[in-house]
């Protein structure tokens, strides 16, 4: 007794000092969470506004740069429309002269090598043919009517056509949409090489070959920092130092919502250094170009590193001031609590007495509890509840460990029989001796249960189903060699077993019960007195 009032009044001091140590670490805690949390915020707040500033920076480069090609390709067909007034003129002055049809190509053929994305068109409205030149001073004829010819003429992104009576003439010269854009697209590349942004920043241009991705999916067009890269073919399947697919991603990006801000880690310009990256890329369809840009991460991750690690320090900081003064109350505490020792010691003794009464109550409430809840009164075997328990359990454990294990479902042969011959009482016997018979022939973790009337359930930890069918078997046959004694009559009976195993095929301990159930009604009906192994449904 005296052991256990020291044992209680040293789990008192213990539980005092420990409730005045979490007190003040609970307090300390609640303090260090608030200003961490504070300190979080903030700090996502500065990295989200910057991130927003950088995201911003990059889609008016982009988009700066889209508007600057299609303000290129006015600029070009405005050159090629003076261009053509400039012929027009040449054209109109050679009008007045006499000269015959030969001395106008000869003429136009120094500007139409000068411009060589000119082609020229002559057509003749008395024999009604139509004329090519091109720069290489070769003439095509071809008949045809004038107002195919004019149509011909409208294939050209800008034409201009000039009528010289005098000569029965028609001149016709224009310049195809491909012409333009490869004037637009030579003008752009050198100009993106140019261009600076600030961070030593670069555009670059990919220009895409199948839009389903996979390897040479694209090629690299322009790359200022990389510039000995340039042409080279491109994959989907390429990965960064961490593992992301920034080509990937991006090609998703823009063939869903045509614009796409990614993160990756890639080379620095002038550098070996691989950094976090954050890049901007846009769709300009009209040439299948990825059009993109990137800003470094690295300033923004240095960042935050340097406020995590200022916020680290203050928490140390508070912690070791907590501590101080959880340790000064920690002294007034045991002060106080051996002034009340006596106390204390009178109210441990009233309550062991307690404690010892209750305990001894509750254990013998216990015990018939679980007489109750999980043992057959008749057979003193296992109820259905607790083999229905441990099914569910070792259901449970096959998902974890894969043990496979087998479920028998018997049932005594024409025991109706036995009641109406030799009376319910022996009925009885049979059942309590046949139970006893199942529990000596089982393993320790195997068990038996009755399952309800003459039904019995059995639970084999055994992982192959004829290895189980030979242990049901030997059981049978035991109960068929036995007699049973009551009030000087022996009674003999046969059972029927039907047998199934559980490989994780089903997840239900009622599926599983029910194909044993199955295989005990095929044993049934093919003669009784024997086991029968339910056969699973081949896959």
């Amino acid at each position: 007794m005296e052991i256990q009032k020291n044992k209680i009044r040293n789990i008192y001091y213990a539980s005092s000092i420990s409730a005045m140590i979490i007190l003040s670490i609970v307090l300390s805690l609640i303090f260090i969470v608030s200003y961490d949390k504070e300190s979080k915020l903030k700090i996502q707040q500065l990295s989200d506004g910057i991130y927003k500033m950088k995201k911003l920076i990059l889609k008016e480069a982009i988009d700066r740069t889209l508007d600057e090609i299609d303000v290129e390709y006015d600029n070009v067909i405005l050159e090629k429309e003076k261009s053509f007034n400039t012929m027009e003129k040449i054209i109109e002055e050679f009008i007045s002269l006499e000269n015959e049809e030969t001395g106008l190509y000869k003429l136009l053929f120094p500007i139409i090598q000068r411009d060589k994305e000119f082609q020229f068109f002559f057509y003749d409205t008395v024999t009604k043919k139509s004329t090519n030149i091109d720069n290489f001073n070769k003439k095509t004829s071809i008949l045809m009517n004038k107002d195919i010819f004019y149509d011909s003429l409208k294939k050209f992104k800008i034409y201009k056509i000039v009528s010289i009576d005098k000569k029965r003439m028609i001149v016709g010269f224009g310049v195809r949409e491909k012409t333009i854009d490869s004037i637009v697209i030579e003008r752009m590349k050198k100009r993106i090489r140019k261009t600076k942004l600030n961070d030593d920043g670069y555009i670059w241009i990919n220009q895409i070959i199948d839009y389903n991705g996979g390897d040479d999916y694209a090629i690299r067009l322009v790359h200022p920092n990389m510039p000995e890269t340039e042409g080279m073919k491109l994959s989907t399947k390429i990965e960064d130092i961490k593992g992301n697919k920034p080509y990937l991603e991006e090609l998703e990006g823009v063939k869903s919502n045509s614009d796409i801000f990614y993160e990756y880690y890639f080379k620095k310009k002038n550098s070996e250094i691989i950094a976090h990256k954050l890049s901007y890329a846009k769709l300009y369809e009209k040439y299948n170009w990825i059009v993109a840009t990137g800003l470094y991460l690295d300033d923004l991750d240095d960042l935050i590193a340097s406020e995590l690690q200022r916020m680290e320090k203050t928490k140390a900081l508070v912690f070791k001031k907590t501590l101080i003064f959880g340790m000064i109350c920690l002294l007034l505490l045991i002060i106080i609590l051996i002034a009340f020792e006596k106390r204390i010691d009178k109210l441990i003794s009233e309550f062991q007495k307690i404690v010892n009464s209750q305990k001894d109550k509750l254990e013998d409430d216990k015990r018939l509890l679980e007489e109750i809840a999980f043992i057959d009164p008749l057979t003193n075997i296992y109820n259905r509840r607790s083999i229905v328990q441990r099914l569910e359990e070792e259901m449970n454990y096959f998902k974890r460990q894969g043990n496979s294990f087998c479920v028998c479902m018997c049932d005594i042969d024409f025991f109706k029989k036995i009641n109406d011959t030799y009376g319910h009482l022996a009925g009885d016997i049979v059942l309590q001796n046949c139970a006893v018979i199942f529990k000596d022939s089982l393993r320790k973790e195997d068990i038996v249960a009755r399952w309800g009337g003459e039904e019995f359930l059995f639970f084999l930890t055994i992982p192959e189903v004829e290895v189980a069918y030979r242990k049901i078997e030997n059981i049978r046959k035991i109960i068929e060699n036995t007699e049973f004694e009551c009030e000087d009559k022996k009674i003999k009976c046969t059972i029927s077993f039907g047998l199934t195993i559980f490989n994780g095929d089903t997840d239900s301990y009622i599926k599983l019960i029910k194909r044993s159930d199955d295989a005990l009604y095929e044993a049934k009906k093919t003669g009784r007195n024997k086991t029968v192994i339910y056969k699973l449904p081949r896959l």
